[in-house]
């Protein structure tokens, strides 16, 4: 789709992990192109953050991937138990913030669920390649970006050759976590 060389993106999306993909499908499923870098040599080896909400389990249900996500994961009911060691039998149980089964049931049809993110990850990388309007750049990382009011304009490096180059994009999403790079330059 785009080369190196290409000038311009409606959307650059930086950041490959599961806020980066769906932002990307959401797009692709609008029509909107997008080009969507990760710093990293592909997509998380390690389980990392098992959580998805209830409202994230939505929008997954709504690309028609919540059976595939939910094979990969595992049935839990989100609590926390608070004992004085790990190894003690003793303990009290405490709530983690999501909603019961019953709660939920009440005002959606998914579920929060437990899946982790190595699992997650292809499901949604592969949805998005179905789409052929979004380019996916493995080892790129961006270094700089320089705002005006006609869209950004970004420098890339690729992680492997260390070479840089430009592209211009009219928006800029920031999904690269909670050591961002965007929002440090910003």
């Amino acid at each position: 789709m785009y080369q190196d060389t290409a000038p311009e993106v409606p959307v650059l999306i930086v950041g490959a992990g599961p806020a980066g993909l769906t932002a990307a499908v959401t797009l692709a499923r609008y029509g909107i192109d997008s080009l969507l870098i990760e710093r990293r040599a592909g997509l998380s080896s390690l389980p990392r953050a098992t959580a998805v909400s209830t409202r994230t389990m939505e929008i997954i249900r709504a690309f028609g991937l919540e059976q595939e996500v939910l094979s990969g994961g595992i049935d839990v009911e989100w609590n926390a138990w608070l004992t004085e060691t790990l190894a003690s039998p003793v303990g009290v149980p405490m709530p983690l913030g999501f909603p019961t089964r019953d709660e939920v049931a009440q005002v959606s049809p998914a579920a929060p669920a437990c899946v982790p993110q190595d699992h997650l990850e292809p499901v949604l990388l592969t949805h998005l390649r179905s789409f052929g309007n979004a380019e996916v750049r493995f080892g790129a990382e961006l270094e700089q970006l320089c705002q005006n009011s006609e869209g950004v304009t970004v420098t890339i490096r690729d992680v492997g050759s260390q070479r840089t180059y430009s592209i211009r994009a009219r928006y800029v999403v920031a999904a690269d976590g909670a050591h961002s790079r965007i929002r440090e330059l910003l």
